[in-house]
């Protein structure tokens, strides 16, 4: 599966653009604030219906423009056609049906490596869950549901508990109702955990793998910690689950009221990634961490080819410019090695001549545009 054309129309400050796409690496070269990272957001958008960066729709919306319109559209394998629209609202069309964002994340598998994503170690613990429950829409698009309920359950619980505190509920109101959404919210953070402990489980043996290669150090020892409250999950049952979530929300109810907020759940772990049994957090230099997401992400898409046979779509965005040389060239090599389709943006093109010989090409970006000269498989 491969993107085989892309038509875009104001998206951000691209205008009118249609672009013909290689099999293999397509690399869009220029210096920045030139719009290379939009052609990747629009194709995430139309896959996914979020950005990899910070938005609102109206973000997206041409000020400059009577009929505010934003329109993407990519022809898949040559045959299947997404459309995204964007006037009030966004909706995507598959082969001029309606269609959902559910099953284009299905159809339409992707890995986004961006330098944001490199820097999850030292970020918040809500970024390294995401890292995780990225990978999880990945393996499962299904899990994005789990996910999406989970948050509506917990923005409820969230409202019961404050509504409770600012007086706008009774305590009685607000105990019963608290009652009545606990089953609800335990039942889908019990899954959410299970989904992510699982996958830690199943993904860890070749991350172990792919960052020894990184790294060139086949004695580094790397492991992947779920904890909560500074207790480590990893080695827990399903069974053990619930009953934990249960005897934890009663040791923290009246906390959890005080606050107004939610104090138990997945919303409040975080993973722990340990290199040689010490925290990457705190004993890593930023170029081992880079590392360390690098592996995990590569990792996932092996995982991934093995389980279903096929390659995800690869985002880099500028990426690799944030990485030494070691770490950039086992990058190109894993690039080179697999059979998926790339997007790569970068200010440098004289990294990837390598991957050019496998029948890339190259779109130069100026000022919104493609340079009609560069659009030609090298």
């Amino acid at each position: 599966m491969f993107f085989d054309t892309l038509r875009l129309y104001q998206f951000r400050n691209l205008q009118q653009q249609e672009l013909h796409f290689a099999k293999g690496p397509n690399i869009l070269v220029g210096p920045n604030g030139q719009g290379k990272s939009n052609f990747i957001e629009a194709l995430i958008y139309l896959i996914s219906g979020k950005s990899f960066r910070p938005f609102k729709t109206e973000h997206l919306l041409a000020k400059d423009h009577v009929d505010k319109l934003v329109y993407v559209c990519a022809n898949v394998d040559e045959k299947d056609k997404y459309e995204l629209k964007i006037e009030s609202r966004a909706k995507i069309t598959k082969n001029n049906k309606n269609y959902s964002w559910a099953k284009a994340v299905k159809d339409l598998p992707y890995v986004l490596f961006s330098p944001e994503s490199l820097n999850a170690i030292k970020a918040s613990s809500q970024e390294r869950r995401a890292l995780i429950d990225q990978s999880l829409v990945l393996l499962n698009p299904e899990n994005q549901a789990l996910i999406k309920n989970y948050q509506k359950v917990l923005r409820q619980r969230n409202r019961i508990l404050s509504d409770r505190k600012n007086e706008k509920l009774s305590i009685k109101q607000g105990d019963a109702l608290l009652d009545s959404i606990n089953p609800s919210f335990f039942d889908l953070a019990e899954e959410l955990m299970w989904q992510r402990l699982d996958l830690l489980k199943k993904i860890g043996p070749i991350f172990s793998f792919v960052c020894k290669e990184i790294m060139a150090d086949k004695n580094v020892e790397i492991a992947v910690d779920y904890v909560t409250s500074e207790q480590k999950l990893n080695e827990w049952q399903r069974a053990d689950l619930r009953p934990y979530l249960e005897k934890r929300a009663a040791t923290l109810v009246t906390a959890e009221k005080a606050s107004g907020l939610s104090l138990v759940g997945p919303h409040k772990h975080d993973i722990y990634f340990q290199l040689n049994s010490y925290d990457s957090r705190y004993y890593c230099s930023q170029g081992q961490q880079r590392a360390i997401i690098l592996s995990f992400k590569m990792a996932k898409i092996m995982y991934y080819k093995r389980t279903f046979g096929r390659w995800p779509f690869l985002f880099l965005d500028d990426v690799l410019s944030e990485l030494d040389a070691q770490k950039r060239d086992h990058l190109i090599r894993f690039l080179k090695e697999s059979e998926g389709q790339a997007f790569i943006t970068t200010t440098d093109l004289s990294f990837s001549q390598d991957l050019l010989e496998l029948g890339g090409r190259v779109f130069e970006v100026s000022e919104g545009k493609v340079l009609p000269e560069k659009n030609e498989v090298v």
